[in-house]
């Protein structure tokens, strides 16, 4: 079977549905140990059983477990005959997961520890990768979470901030960093060839394993998606989430020699060099910069295992590491111990907390090292080369702007050289995009701004980064020109400052502008542009020149009544038109008719939502596809619907452009307000726009401001503003909780004081406007999830934290 009939394949399984589990032979099998998780094994189960891939088999195995976990996987299996449990005496999760493998019967493997979780359509998006070139391997991104916050970890940006798909290990050894079980699959008759298992009785048991993994693979694809959730638990009862105790130094250094022996036998000399790389960057400072590095035996254990690995280490190998990383592995090769231990009680792991100046060979840092412990390290030891120099940046707004050939891409936020004094040393700051294709190279017209919400905040830095602030701005007929549809243009920035130039591609988008909702804009009819980019901040963004299917010509939706006219823009013939309800039991499918001029018309009346598990939701989002004749589904390309002003409709039912361009209906049963416009005065947020309410509702008040023009609201909404005084929440409410929503009610005219909260539906223009600093105040307002509105405390100069 070639390529495509194995994506085909792939399709037909994860759109089977229920009738997928009782296959007998799933696709994929996911092994889960359990041991003492009552608190977490339902949620991690149940987002494996959500999974859009539904061919697979899970195996939950109980290692022993003394608490309610047992009864808890025990219900899952009644529930779903998807899931069977396995029991073991207590021999830890090595052994449990080798009693998962042995009982597996998929085409893939999987794991996944009982404490986490697997993202919405995880697996459909490893196992259709790894069927697209039969590859051993799939390794996605990880993310971690715990209950207040979610983070990616530094090394995601390094590892798979670009998809490679394919590859062997010395392509690509930083890959060693991801040296998880987890977020994987595994073709199951490479894990079976190689006799593959976890070490028992020790945690760690997976490191030597992933090595010996990943160096035998003949073919791994790395993907820039996040496949898994992990868990970083605040009270810290997950047996490798403790540094300090000496036991789990030993069960580390017993990991690491073993991992070490299995590259020198099996890997060249590059990915070798991989492996120090995350061993000196990351894993021993887990142990240095820690309490326990005070004492005697613990310090020793860690002194004789560095004196290992540096009479084993690539030549130049060190010179990777940071300057304050690198003092720290020399202080503790040479044993000074004092030293080490002066080093870290003043701050020296924090690099930003020092200063550091300009010399021809690099940034040399002074960190705070006596006279004694300076004199026995070599001279570089302090230096950051350019090389080695990484920028912090992140993308804070963006949105297109403009109309017809005046149509700009505009992206803000920041961009500088940690630790470099700006106020000592300018610097001047590009943004360029690359054309993949022809290599070539169209420049955005960038500005200095001093916009204090684009500045960034890195409390304790020494270095000052005034003048890091941009707005850049790209015209559409730039990336036009020749271009040859479809294009791909690949966004970098390059910051220069003194006698440094150093140049990444543009990532770090915050997740709280609207470039992700403003992302595409249609012109000269036919060519649409769209901003690819991700919330995720190892993904680089790119601009995609492409030529949808289909083109609206015009849209009218008067209550619930819907009529669409729109044209091929090539030799297609559409049959139908297919809505479906997200989430919910809803769809239609609506004959089309083809017109005389070759255009399509097609007019529908909208089902009502109902109650949905015991109410009406509070909102509905309706996707609109058409089919054409050989029963292929597109999306409808709407120009208009990305204009600025309120959505089209006279109800509740609404027609607007999504953030990909396309039509898409949106239904607020019991109403919304919809942000047209975002200004601030001191201490006010003020909302223009517009009450979306049924008709026997009208705007009554606003949690946390007060309506500042208010009229009976009919089924055509008037206009209203909304006046947000911040001065009560600045002082009181924000010291109680740090991100809080704005939300509006409405009233019924015939029920008296009967009221229902409303959400506040941010529009394109508002959303360009974001994130911005209320005046006089600490508050930012910023966009939440989807195109909500929601207020944030902050630094006093409201600027925004770098990640």
């Amino acid at each position: 079977m070639g390529v495509l009939g194995r994506v085909k394949q792939l399709v037909r399984i994860a759109r089977q549905g229920a009738n997928a589990s009782t296959r007998e032979v799933p696709l994929v099998s996911v092994v889960v140990p359990f041991y003492n998780v009552e608190s977490y094994l339902g949620q991690s189960v149940d987002s494996i059983l959500a999974q859009t891939l539904t061919s697979l088999e899970v195996i939950l195995v109980d290692d022993g477990s003394t608490d309610g976990s047992a009864r808890i996987a025990a219900d899952i299996a009644a529930r779903d005959s998807r899931v069977q449990v396995l029991t073991q005496a207590n021999a830890g999760p090595g052994a449990a997961r080798n009693v998962g493998v042995a009982r597996a019967s998929g085409a893939y493997l999987t794991f996944v520890d009982s404490d986490d979780r697997l993202p919405a359509g995880a697996l459909d998006t490893l196992v259709r990768s790894a069927m697209t070139n039969d590859a051993d391997i799939v390794v996605g991104a990880i993310r971690r979470f715990d209950s207040n916050r979610v983070w990616l970890p530094e090394w995601v940006k390094g590892v798979h901030s670009c998809p490679a798909q394919g590859i062997r290990l010395i392509e690509l050894p930083g890959l060693l960093r991801n040296n998880y079980p987890v977020g994987k699959v595994f073709r199951r008759a490479f894990w079976n060839s190689h006799d593959l298992a976890f070490r028992r009785g020790v945690i760690y048991e997976d490191q030597p394993l992933i090595a010996q993994m990943y160096s035998r693979a003949r073919s791994i694809n790395v993907l820039t998606e996040i496949t898994y959730d992990y868990r970083r638990r605040e009270d810290r009862s997950s047996i490798s989430q403790r540094p300090e105790e000496i036991a789990d130094l030993r069960d580390r250094i017993a990991a690491w020699n073993l991992s070490l022996s299995t590259l020198l036998d099996e890997a060249a000399a590059p990915v070798v060099a991989g492996w120090y790389d995350t061993i000196y960057g990351t894993h021993l400072h887990w142990y240095l910069d820690n309490d326990s590095i005070s004492d005697g035996e613990y310090w020793q254990l860690l002194v004789s295992v560095v004196r290992r690995l540096r009479g084993r280490e690539p030549e130049g190998v060190l010179r990777n590491t940071s300057p304050e990383k690198r003092v720290a592995i020399l202080l503790l090769a040479t044993g000074r111990h004092a030293d080490f231990l002066a080093f870290r009680n003043a701050g020296g792991y924090d690099l930003g907390r020092f200063p550091s100046r300009v010399t021809a060979a690099g940034l040399l840092h002074e960190l705070p090292l006596t006279a004694d412990a300076l004199a026995s390290l070599p001279d570089e030891v302090l230096l950051t080369p350019e090389s080695s120099m990484a920028l912090g940046q992140q993308v804070l707004r963006g949105g297109w702007v403009g109309e017809g050939a005046e149509t700009r891409l505009q992206l803000a936020g920041h961009a500088f050289i940690p630790t470099l004094d700006l106020s000592v040393t300018a610097s001047h700051i590009e943004v360029f995009a690359t054309n993949r294709a022809t290599g070539e190279i169209a420049h955005a017209r960038v500005q200095r701004s001093n916009d204090s919400v684009l500045h960034p905040s890195r409390p304790g830095d020494l270095a000052e980064y005034e003048g890091s602030a941009y707005v850049a701005e790209f015209a559409l007929a730039s990336l036009r020109g020749q271009s040859v549809v479809p294009a791909h243009w690949d966004l970098s920035i390059r910051v220069s400052s003194g006698p440094f130039k150093v140049t990444e591609p543009l990532r770090n988008l915050s997740s709280k502008g609207g470039l992700t909702e403003t992302a595409c804009c249609v012109s000269d009819g036919d060519v649409r542009a769209r901003v690819a980019s991700q919330t995720n901040r190892h993904v680089a963004v790119r601009i995609l020149l492409e030529k949808p299917a289909a083109l609206v010509d015009h849209v009218a939706l008067r209550g619930r009544d819907l009529a669409v006219s729109f044209r091929s823009t090539g030799e297609r013939r559409f049959v139908r038109l297919h809505l479906q309800a997200a989430g919910l039991p809803i769809s239609q499918v609506i004959p089309v008719s083809e017109q005389a001029d070759g255009s399509f018309e097609v007019a529908a009346r909208i089902s009502v939502v109902d109650e949905h598990d015991g109410s009406v939701p509070s909102a509905v989002s309706w996707t609109v596809r058409v089919e054409d004749s050989a029963g292929k589904r597109v999306p409808l390309s709407w120009a208009e619907g990305r204009k600025h002003g309120p959505p089209l409709g006279t109800g509740t039912l609404r027609a607007y452009g999504s953030a990909t361009g396309n039509l898409k209906l949106e239904e607020y049963p019991r109403g919304c307000f919809f942000v047209t416009g975002i200004s601030t005065a001191p201490g006010e947020l003020v909302l223009s726009g517009a009450a979306v309410l049924p008709d026997d509702c009208a705007l009554h008040s606003v949690d946390g401001g007060e309506l500042m023009a208010s009229s009976t609201i009919g089924s055509v909404p008037d206009a209203a503003d909304i006046r947000v005084a911040l001065a009560e929440v600045n002082s009181a409410r924000a010291r109680a909780v740090n991100a809080f929503a704005i939300a509006v009610d409405a009233c019924s005219r015939h029920e008296s004081g009967h009221s229902t909260r409303i959400p506040v539906v941010l529009g394109q223009a508002a959303l360009l406007a974001l994130p911005t600093c209320v005046e006089s105040t600490a508050i930012v307002a910023e966009r939440a999830k989807g195109r909500t509105l929601t207020l944030r405390t902050t630094s006093a100069s409201g600027r925004m934290r770098t990640q």
